[in-house]
């Protein structure tokens, strides 16, 4: 499926928008440095939400995943394994390397530099190195994805700056759409990606930076980005949306394990083969939405431990 890789590089795209959304506005980019690290546990500086609504909440999801996980794959429980899959690798894959690019965003943001240009520039070094290791099956603790899918990180900082990018045109953008018209500049960009994509070859093609995407999924990815966006604008406000985008680190989080159970039941009964796929999403996402709905009411510290000193 040429799709799927790409949805998860507009995750990444879209915590860059808003990252430099914020942070090169004013009084923020004004502002003292230690403004926007925030060392109060109390305050939401970038690096105080990178540690409490990211890397924790990524590692205690990690440490409930665990055990099941590692009996259903018939592997030893131990405390190696445990610390290793849990601190050093994290299982969340995604959320690790956000943390690695986030990071990274911090270090650059320290120059206060104004111009998101200066940020492209100063992001080129990392990802070409996430590159570059990946290339080369370059490791450091005998694992590719130790530690914190580190490779991913440098990588994906490439679509985080490009959605600060496209905050600075985005008025651009949209009025150059509204003038040719949204449904022209779809075709067009959908026509692009399709000649651009070499068929015979996609399944070969590398489009996540999960695996090492290449300079040619670097194009397709923004190609396919560009679409996700434009499409989400056209899209009217509807509650249920809007919460699933408010708590969409929380439907991450179960995106594994919720789908997983559903869909180990449904091939366990022949009669629900031809719904399986259907009665397997419908079912993990309502189920999904539950959990969500009441992690957030009763045990909200689980997505920012901060909440515990409120």
């Amino acid at each position: 499926m040429p799709y799927g890789p790409f949805f998860v590089n507009a995750f990444f795209f879209v915590s860059g928008y808003l990252i430099f959304r914020k942070q090169l506005s004013e009084p923020i980019i004004s502002s003292d440095k230690k403004v926007f690290l925030s060392d109060s546990v109390k305050q939401k500086g970038m690096l105080t939400n990178i540690l409490f609504k990211i890397a924790i909440p990524s590692i205690l999801f990690s440490m409930i995943d665990f055990v099941p996980k590692t009996l259903i794959r018939g592997e030893g429980l131990t405390l190696d394994t445990f610390i290793i899959d849990t601190i050093v690798r994290g299982t969340q894959w995604f959320t690790c390397a956000l943390c690695i690019s986030e990071l990274l965003i911090v270090l650059m943001l320290t120059t206060r530099f104004r111009n998101i240009w200066c940020y492209f520039a100063l992001s080129l070094p990392f990802v070409i190195l996430g590159y570059y290791l990946h290339q080369n099956n370059v490791q450091i603790m005998g694992d590719d994805y130790l530690p914190w899918f580190y490779k991913s990180g440098l990588m994906a900082l490439f679509f985080l700056v490009c959605g600060g990018l496209f905050h600075k045109y985005e008025s651009l953008i949209d009025s150059f759409i509204s003038k040719v018209g949204g449904g022209i500049f779809c075709l067009v960009v959908l026509v692009t990606y399709y000649l651009i994509m070499d068929f015979t070859a996609v399944g070969s093609w590398k489009v996540s930076v999960l695996v090492g995407i290449e300079w040619k999924g670097f194009i397709l990815s923004l190609i396919a980005i560009f679409v996700i966006v434009f499409l989400c604008k056209l899209l009217k406000p509807v509650r249920l949306v809007t919460y699933v985008s408010r708590h969409s680190i929380g439907f991450y989080f179960l995106s594994a394990s919720i789908p997983f159970v559903f869909c180990t039941v449904v091939n366990k009964i022949p009669a629900l083969y031809s719904f399986g796929f259907f009665i397997s999403f419908i079912g993990s996402f309502l189920a999904a939405l539950l959990v969500v709905y009441l992690l957030n009411k009763f045990i909200p510290f689980i997505f920012d431990l901060r909440k515990l000193w409120q």
